[in-house]
């Protein structure tokens, strides 16, 4: 009987050979790590301008009227104030911050505690002012120097309001009665109608 050979199969040594491709597997890794981490820095640089672009302007702060109103001093003389308001139209502007009362010292209100303007509207060259009944009861019945101080602080801020050349004065919308008055309400009234001292605002 012929004797039979039995061959082992050749041992493979994989290890060793393995070395050179794990090495160029890890080298490849570190490369990609690399690029990963740039592109998240750059991700992150140009992510910063991007939320300051997304913040909210500021708003431009709003126009201011400038107005000049007048008020009664202890010795019978208008004073002149330079003021400024929100309102758009240069007489309800003057008209709102004179009810508003003075700023300086030893001033006295336009209009006592009640009377208030209830409208305003300018007609060609007239303003027209509507006024409460409380204001007909500030007005002294008699004597003109007193109804002129009550009367001027109005038509004179209305008259600095540019286009304004008279001033007409109603209360709920008709003739104010007030017994003695020594003015016809009826026209309309200017400066010169109303003789009094001015101290305008420097």
């Amino acid at each position: 009987m012929a004797a039979v050979r039995i061959f082992s199969p050749p041992q493979v040594r994989s290890w060793p050979a393995a070395l050179p491709l794990l090495a160029i597997l890890a080298v490849l890794g570190m490369a990609l790590v690399a690029c990963d981490a740039d592109n998240d820095s750059d991700g992150a640089a140009t992510a910063a301008p991007s939320t300051d672009r997304e913040q909210p302007a500021s708003e431009a702060p709003a126009a201011l009227t400038e107005v000049v109103v007048y008020f009664l001093d202890e010795n019978g003389v208008i004073v002149g104030e330079r003021r400024t308001s929100e309102e758009a139209d240069p007489l309800q502007a003057a008209m709102s911050v004179l009810t508003l009362g003075p700023e300086a010292p030893g001033l006295f209100p336009a209009l006592e505690s009640g009377a208030a303007v209830q409208a305003v509207e300018l007609a060609g060259s007239i303003a027209l002012i509507d006024l409460n009944t409380a204001f007909a009861d500030q007005i002294p019945g008699g004597g003109s120097t007193a109804q002129i101080e009550a009367l001027a602080p109005l038509v004179y801020t209305a008259a600095a309001v540019e286009g304004v050349e008279s001033v007409s004065l109603s209360v709920d919308g008709g003739l104010p009665e007030v017994p003695g008055l020594a003015f016809d309400l009826a026209e309309p009234l200017t400066r010169a109608d109303l003789p009094i001292e001015v101290r305008e605002p420097a």
